[in-house]
């Protein structure tokens, strides 16, 4: 997370936030997870990311 956002690279945050969002829902914060979710999803908009925006969108339901 931190070396993507030093270099402004928007496919490596948006990974990043998807997978703190796995990991606050396999310990059940389910608000948590949403968020990260949620964050990553308006990273991988912003970068033009189809493909990931998918997969965190399909996260992002499993949680809702």
């Amino acid at each position: 997370m931190d070396v993507s956002l030093d270099f402004k690279y928007t496919e490596g945050e948006a990974q990043a936030y998807q997978g703190l969002g796995f990991c606050e829902e396999k310990v059940s914060n389910k608000y948590e997870a949403m968020a990260r979710l949620e964050t990553a999803n308006d990273k991988a908009t912003e970068g033009g990311l189809e493909k990931i925006k998918n997969e965190i969108l399909r996260d992002l339901v499993r949680v809702y």
